[in-house]
């Protein structure tokens, strides 16, 4: 969570979002909007080791910007993957890791019906469990920064756009 309060030209960016026309406020949130997906999306690619990573938390990836706020998101892909996983519910076994439960479950045999015990992993398809994350947690340490500066230079752009629109 970033404080406004600390930095007058947050204040600023904030203040001038609230009192924009409406179609000058449209072109601030594209603009931002434009600035933040340029940096979070590349941010998280390069941060995502595997495949299940990439599809889980990074398809879906982008910002929303609104008046006086923005926000990250990733894993917002609701389309399940080829085994029944859905990304928009279940990202935090991908970003997280997950403890290894190992259970014997028993497999009959077509031939004379006979039992035969077999060991069953359950979670070993995610990394070892990591508090920190593995994708979003430190992508987002990482372009914070960035990503605020992109949104002030975001909505610089969008009223800088809507007057130029406005004075042809």
């Amino acid at each position: 969570m970033i404080d406004v309060r600390v930095s007058s030209e947050l204040q600023a960016t904030v203040f001038a979002f609230k009192t924009a026309a409406p179609n000058v406020r449209r072109e601030m949130r594209k603009a931002a909007r434009q600035e933040i997906n340029k940096i979070w999306a590349p941010g998280l690619r390069s941060r995502a080791d595997n495949r299940m990573e990439r599809q889980v938390l990074v398809r879906g990836a982008r910002a929303k910007v609104e008046s006086d706020t923005f926000s990250l998101q990733a894993a917002t892909s609701q389309r399940a993957l080829s085994g029944g996983l859905d990304p928009y519910s279940q990202w935090p076994g991908v970003e997280f890791g997950a403890t290894t439960k190992v259970r014997e479950v028993y497999v009959y045999s077509r031939r004379a019906g006979r039992s035969f015990p077999r060991d069953q992993v359950a979670g070993a398809q995610f990394k070892p469990r990591k508090k920190s994350g593995y994708v979003i947690y430190p992508t987002v340490r990482d372009v914070g920064p960035k990503v605020v500066a992109a949104w002030v230079r975001g909505a610089v752009r969008g009223i800088v756009k809507s007057t130029e629109m406005e004075t042809v």
